[in-house]
């Protein structure tokens, strides 16, 4: 009986696939504090708050155009376009992994492996998101050491 348990036990084992050493998810964000500059320019806020208007000619710099600010939360109507910003970099710094994922991670989904050697750049440069976009990154960091 304990020969067949073992045998079990060995061979459980093998039909594991290593994963790697991924750490549990953290929220970085959530002990810090916030603050908005002005301190009464946010959204929500019961009382109307306002700025000076940038002047266009030096002359302006001497008056305060009032203008007010808008409380309104921001929002969308419509989700934006999915954009994969790491496609035009692809095996030119960083390498696409198939293997190694995050745990959970859906079938055929690529991993990234970013090398420690310089020469690469942080950002892809052939993206353009327009003066007024902004994007959200998700990450998922493996460290390459256990000891880091």
């Amino acid at each position: 009986m304990l020969l067949l348990y073992t045998l079990g036990f060995y061979a459980s084992l093998s039909l594991v696939a290593p994963q790697g050493n991924f750490p549990r998810l953290e929220n970085i964000g959530a002990y810090k504090s916030v603050s908005t500059t002005p301190t009464r320019a946010t959204c929500g806020i019961p009382e109307r708050s306002t700025f000076c208007q940038a002047g266009r000619v030096r002359e302006d710099l001497h008056t305060c155009v009032q203008k007010f600010c808008i409380q309104e939360c921001p929002h969308s109507s419509s989700m934006p376009d999915y954009t994969d910003v790491l496609a035009s970099s692809v095996d030119a710094c960083w390498k696409g992994d198939a293997r190694d994922h995050r745990p959970g991670a859906e079938a055929g989904s690529t991993s990234f492996i970013f090398p420690t050697s310089g020469g690469c750049p942080a950002s892809p440069t052939t993206l353009s998101f327009g003066p007024a976009s902004s994007f959200t990154l998700t990450v998922w960091l493996k460290l390459e050491q256990d000891t880091v």
